[in-house]
């Protein structure tokens, strides 16, 4: 089952979440090429979160390891602007190439909803190779 969880510190009140889930569900899928059926988005607002150490700008080894504003890779210091961070789980359909493709698909509808820059917002890719039928630890009900 895709799964895409969404932590940001915007305030639930100001997330239109009907929408952003089906545009994220929607998405994922198409993205994925998995049926929209299994894709599971969770989005949790309201959270503590700081990214970056304070206030200013980046410091001078962020822009030389990270060389792409779009990556989501890019530092930024500014704890009062909103943040997210996203975890996509999924059994296959991830790689560099993918997850490029994928980024693509995700970090315009975090922008659109949450008003979250992409240099404001890490995406996690994590492939599942352990969630396997045969894995026991794997319950379906």
């Amino acid at each position: 089952m895709p799964t895409l969880r969404i932590d940001t510190n915007v305030s639930k009140s100001k997330i239109d979440l009907d929408g952003f889930s089906n545009d994220l569900t929607k998405a994922i899928a198409e993205s994925l090429n998995k049926p929209i059926g299994y894709v599971l988005v969770i989005i949790h607002p309201d959270v503590a979160m700081t990214y970056g150490e304070g206030e200013g700008k980046n410091p001078d080894w962020c822009k030389s390891i990270f060389t792409s504003e779009n990556s989501g890779f890019f530092c930024k210091t500014d704890r009062k602007k909103p943040a997210a961070f996203a975890t996509l789980l999924s059994i296959g359909q991830l790689g560099l190439e993918e997850n490029k493709k994928h980024s693509a698909n995700i970090q315009p509808l975090i922008k659109k909803y949450l008003g979250v820059e992409p240099t404001r917002c890490f995406i996690y890719f994590n492939v599942s190779f352990f969630l396997k039928k045969e894995n026991p630890s794997w319950i379906l009900i």
